[in-house]
């Protein structure tokens, strides 16, 4: 059997099992990818339940035992309204481990969450072992401040500025010349982020941003009460940044953290993203580097993180040497091929929490290319990447649901695509997982 088909992953399932050991995550949004690790959790032999609107990709997983369901968020994410008394509930009723948030939106929210008073003591002392102490909360929701304890560290970083005033910004960027990059607080998958070849550009990106602002407080008075009522300590409005460009390519590190301390992590390069060229990867690279390592060791002991917790770099390209970007202080869609890899990042978390020692394994995989499912193919249904041998098509062939689910998805954005492209994935016969979540 080639290296690159994807049932590899359910062949070697990692050896670490904990009946007791109990998770809960949180989604707000419906990110393609997300879910993954839950499923790795579950062949773990974690018992996993979910707080998230009904109809989320991840509450189609077999492996959700317990489904604590939000309503819809119609815009505004009304949704958010309920997660404190969905929580409080399912520490009463199911009694959980761990809590852990799948998106941006919801690792906010339970940061915030773990330090409001209003908050059952339950509920945040669970929060707080789960997610590590509040002074690193910050840190791990602004983008801005995030730069600030990074720089503090003497980490290899851009150079930044918080945008209160256009004047000194545009002054910034003269001072370190052009390109520079331009983030919104509190978006992420490329959401928010831009690339400023020039003056004029950064000035109207700016003034944008800041007339998007001034609109949204006119028009948005509900959404604002909505997160005050919720619990977020901070609203939309945050101030923006700009960092000065580094030449290189995208890369991030995905690590498991337990009270400030790595305890396994794989790093990968962006090989395809999309949108370009600041959008979410659908091809990736497994790479190793040092210097994001050891980036990664410094700023987790910092905020002295626990659970999952991911950072993005550039590789610069006459170097080699890393810049660290942002953090992602969440799992993100590539935690659970960490195993693969000889990282197993889910295994390693479980087995600490539990009071055992980290496992090892081995690599189980001989190539370093990973196509990530659906989204390369919505990225290209004509990609290369889909019809190679040599790249390993992580395919989630051992849940036929929500394998429908994503199937249905991609034929809605690309209604003349023949079902026939699913023979090409790995150049090889069709699964049978596909087969079965064709119908």
């Amino acid at each position: 059997m080639s290296t690159a088909n994807s049932t590899v992953a359910l062949a070697n399932k990692s050896s670490v099992k904990s009946e007791s050991l109990r998770v809960l995550f949180v989604s707000l949004t419906n990110d393609v990818g997300s879910e993954r690790v839950v499923g790795e959790m579950a062949h773990c032999g974690v018992q996993c339940a979910l707080v998230s609107p009904k109809g989320f990709y991840c509450a189609a997983l077999a492996a959700i035992t317990r489904h604590f369901p939000l309503p819809a968020h119609y815009g505004v994410r009304f949704g958010t309204l309920f997660v404190r008394a969905r929580l409080e509930r399912a520490a009463r009723e199911w009694h959980p481990d761990l809590i852990l948030p799948l998106d941006d939106l919801s690792s906010w929210l339970l940061r915030c969450l773990a330090m409001d008073r209003k908050t059952k003591p339950q509920v945040r002392q669970l929060l707080l072992r789960s997610l590590g102490p509040s002074s690193g909360y910050l840190a791990a929701i602004s983008r801005s401040e995030f730069m600030n304890r990074a720089e503090a560290l003497g980490l290899n970083k851009p150079l930044h500025y918080e945008v209160r005033d256009h004047g000194a910004a545009l002054a910034a960027a003269r001072q370190w010349g052009y390109p520079v990059v331009v983030k919104t607080e509190h978006s992420s998958g490329g959401v928010g982020v831009s690339i400023a070849r020039k003056a004029n550009e950064l000035a109207k990106r700016l003034a944008a941003i800041e007339a998007g602002d001034r609109l949204r407080k006119i028009r948005q008075p509900i959404k604002r009460w909505v997160y005050r009522q919720a619990g977020f300590r901070a609203g939309p409005g945050a101030p923006t940044i700009i960092q000065s460009f580094v030449d290189g390519v995208p890369a991030f590190r995905t690590v498991a953290a337990w009270q400030g301390r790595v305890l396994a992590g794989a790093s990968f390069v962006a090989v395809q993203v999309n949108p370009e060229p600041t959008g979410a990867s659908t091809v990736v690279r497994h790479v190793e580097n040092s210097s994001m390592n050891q980036a990664v060791i410094q700023m987790v002991s910092a905020l002295e993180c626990s659970g999952f917790v991911s950072f993005d770099f550039v590789l610069e390209m006459e170097s080699g040497r890393a810049s660290v970007i942002e953090m992602n202080p969440r799992s993100i869609g590539t935690t659970h091929l960490g195993r693969l890899f000889g990282a197993d990042i889910c295994g390693a978390l479980v087995r600490v929490v539990s009071g055992g020692r980290a496992p090892m394994v081995s690599p189980q995989l001989t190539t370093e290319l990973v196509a990530l499912f659906p989204k390369e193919l919505e990225r290209n249904s004509n990609s290369p990447y889909l019809k190679s041998t040599t790249v390993y098509h992580d395919v989630p062939v051992d849940n036929p649901r929500l394998m429908s689910i994503y199937l249905r998805r991609v034929k809605k954005l690309n209604p003349g695509l023949d079902e026939s492209f699913l023979t090409l994935l790995g150049g090889g016969p069709r699964n049978q997982g596909i087969e079965e979540a064709c119908g």
